[in-house]
């Protein structure tokens, strides 16, 4: 016992001494995930960090993957926004690689400050972004529970005016939270002329407080892309249950482009002349609807009302349950057939079921 207390003490005044040694680094200091000296660790540090890919310098002294200013040798070398090569060097090991992107995931941070983008003054023969719903108009019935999925494609330039050698694309997407399945919506990169699916380093963070996808496409390979076309697919699910109950016969599903970057083979950032600053769809009520639901998994939940316990059937094995307060925030994930809810306030619950691709979606009233 006394030994054990000798390792603690002996182990905290190590680690005391490690952070008062990194607390002294004032100046260029590295914090582990911001690769583009903006103060946050998110999908944009992504796009340098991708770029530099392979690249090697000086390791960090004590290097540490933690969110805190760390002393680091200059590498000699400057990012696309002007950084010394080492802030891209997330986990401090002296070469940059996917394993720095990890560092980025770990230190994520969302900030509600997101930054618009600009789309006066583009000059016209910029490439063009296009952000477009697959369908302008979704008919459903109300008193369904039937789930819609909704898809949009990310378009790129045009044949006349093609994006030059293009290595990565990020961006953050606004969405309305109140109309979409919390956490339902995902984005899918697809071949074309950016390159193969398994070319394509992909990573999105779900922001749902404050309605916010952020998103990533980019290559790692250092090879630029010529050319324009539809790059990827967004997908997110809308049930009746979740706007059955609205009193208007028409609703419009509105999306806004908050943030997009770009960047080339040479580290050049790339304007792009954005056409569709604020896309939609518009969903519309009549008593048949002409909308497609998604396959679904043939799920039934009782009893529901429930007071305790929550039965499934029809679960394939391989199922993953997830349970959603309306707000969007995830209470629960099981594989289980039962599911106790003893724990939880009375009120309405949206119950997701995944499997392979099917889904099924119920609305779970606790009383």
């Amino acid at each position: 016992m006394k030994n054990r207390y000798i390792y603690t003490f002996f182990f905290a005044l190590c680690l005391g001494g490690w952070l008062q040694a990194q607390s002294e680094c004032v100046n260029d200091c590295v914090w582990p995930g911001d690769g583009n000296g903006d103060g946050l660790a998110n999908v944009f540090d992504v796009l340098p960090i991708a770029l530099a890919n392979g690249t090697q310098g000086l390791p960090r002294p004590d290097a540490s993957t933690l969110w805190l200013p760390q002393t680091a040798p200059d590498w000699g070398m400057l990012s696309p926004d002007g950084l010394d090569y080492k802030h891209l060097d997330a986990d401090g090991d002296g070469i940059i690689t996917l394993a720095d992107l990890d560092v980025v995931n770990d230190n994520y941070q969302a900030d509600n400050n997101s930054s618009s983008v600009q789309i006066n003054g583009i000059p016209q023969d910029e490439p063009a972004f296009v952000l477009a719903f697959d369908q302008q108009e979704i008919y459903f019935n109300p008193s369904s529970s039937q789930e819609y999925t909704i898809t949009a494609g990310i378009y790129l330039a045009t044949p006349d005016i093609p994006v030059q050698d293009l290595h990565g694309l990020a961006l953050q997407l606004q969405y309305p939270q109140d109309l979409a399945l919390p956490h339902s919506i995902s984005f899918s990169p697809q071949s074309s002329f950016f390159g193969e699916e398994t070319e394509i380093y992909t990573d999105e963070e779900d922001i749902v407080q404050y309605g916010r996808m952020e998103v990533v496409f980019t290559r790692t390979d250092g090879i630029g892309k010529t050319g324009n076309g539809r790059i990827a697919t967004i997908q997110l699910i809308v049930i009746g249950d979740i706007i059955g109950g609205r009193s208007e016969m028409e609703i419009d599903y509105y999306v806004h482009v908050n943030d997009l970057k770009a960047i080339d083979k040479n580290g050049n950032y790339i304007s792009f002349n954005l056409l569709t600053p604020n896309p939609h769809f518009t969903l519309i009520k009549e008593e048949t609807t002409a909308a497609h639901p998604s396959e679904e998994i043939p799920l039934k939940v009782f009893p529901n009302p429930v007071k305790e316990k929550l039965f499934l059937s029809g679960l394939p094995a391989n199922a993953q349950c997830s349970l959603y307060d309306l707000h969007g925030k995830q209470l629960l994930q099981t594989q289980e057939q039962e599911i106790d809810l003893t724990n939880l306030p009375r009120g309405i619950y949206l119950l997701q079921v995944k499997s392979d691709k099917k889904t099924a979606v119920r609305k779970i009233v606790l009383e």
